[in-house]
């Protein structure tokens, strides 16, 4: 959260320093006017021209205001930085998370238009190295508007007294923090992307038109094209390293042959970048794609050999319940032959004694 940390204990143990060193300074101003009045009354001083002592005697007054202005800014600014943690604290869960998410939007938004003036500033630059053989003035005019962020300067007072204020104010994430320039990266490619794709989209409109062709479906086919070219997007990221690097040069006080040398490598740096980007991300897909292809084949073999293994198991059951079920029949009928024949004996006997 953009939350202000700061030292309240510190903040008073300078302000009582300071204190102090205006005390100091009272007793230094007593000093210096005696030392002044000794040199006043001394034999013989009448004789010597020139001098005067006004400013020696006021010099420690005015260091003692100044220490009593900064003691005021010092305690005014700990009070307003106390009122903000307060608010923050005091705001509730939903405004901050929307105020996070609006700020991560906010991010994305500036890393686009960021790679759309570093585009600009490498074609400005570029221009202006051409201008500049024949016209120096022109040149420099290039060269001030391409020194310029003109970006960065204005999210970063929309940010600090803008419209984004209250969303800087209360998000997780700060506008300068890890976060949110990762977020800003992102959206620099996606900057990159965006005006690759326009381009192959113009080009598309314009060659439909010519051959006859749809204009809206060959502007669609020209964008996807383009956007998805390695060559396209790597050379437009070369372009805006070059503009974003010359800008920082001339920031730096560079010459401008000089800030373009620095822009030259720091494009070659960003499409290179791009470059191994791209075909890492390739590389770990195809990994991807390999480890699920091995981990659902081991899967299904381990499924084959699962169902084999209960096929097994039923048969060796159903064989098993046959076989019970024979012995069960046979028991059965053995017993039930004993009881006929029991039941024959006992009516045999039965009828025997009945005739006796």
């Amino acid at each position: 959260m953009a939350k202000i940390v700061y030292n309240a204990q510190k903040t008073e143990s300078v302000i009582s320093q300071l204190k102090n060193a205006t005390k100091q300074l009272n007793y230094t101003a007593r000093d210096l006017e005696s030392a002044i009045n000794i040199i006043k009354n001394a034999h013989g001083i009448e004789y010597v021209n020139g001098l005067d002592f006004s400013g020696i005697v006021q010099s420690p007054e005015e260091c003692q205001k100044q220490i009593e202005d900064q003691i005021k800014t010092i305690s005014g600014r700990a009070k307003e930085i106390e009122k903000y943690n307060k608010e923050i604290d005091g705001a509730n869960v939903v405004t901050k998370f929307g105020s996070t998410i609006i700020m991560g939007g906010a991010k994305v938004l500036e890393g686009v238009a960021t790679a759309g003036e570093q585009i600009v500033d490498g074609l400005a630059s570029a221009t202006a190295w051409l201008v500049g053989w024949f016209n120096k003035d022109a040149k420099e005019e290039i060269g001030d508007w391409v020194e310029k962020d003109h970006v960065g300067d204005y999210f970063a007072e929309q940010y600090k007294t803008g419209f984004l204020k209250d969303i800087e104010k209360y998000s997780y994430m700060s506008s300068k923090g890890t976060a949110a320039t990762l977020i800003k990266g992102i959206g620099i490619g996606a900057g990159y992307a965006l005006t690759a794709y326009a381009g192959g989209a113009i080009a598309g409109a314009i060659g439909g038109a010519g051959s006859g062709a749809g204009i809206a479906s060959s502007a669609i086919s020209g964008g996807k094209a383009a956007a998805g070219s390695l060559k396209a997007v790597a050379g437009l990221a070369g372009l805006g390293g070059f503009g974003d690097g010359t800008q920082r040069g001339l920031q730096e006080g560079l010459s401008y042959n000089d800030a373009m040398k620095k822009g030259v490598v720091e494009g070659a740096v960003q499409a290179g970048t791009v470059v191994a980007a791209t075909y890492a991300f390739k590389g770990a897909a195809k990994l991807a794609s390999k480890a699920k292809a091995g981990i659902m084949n081991k899967i299904a073999a381990n499924s084959a050999d699962d169902v084999a293994k209960a096929a097994a198991n039923s048969a060796d059951d159903v064989a098993k319940a046959a076989a019970n079920s024979a012995d069960d029949v046979a028991n059965a009928a053995a017993n039930s032959a004993d009881d006929v024949a029991n039941a024959a004996a006992n009516s045999a006997d039965d009828v025997a004694n009945a005739a006796a």
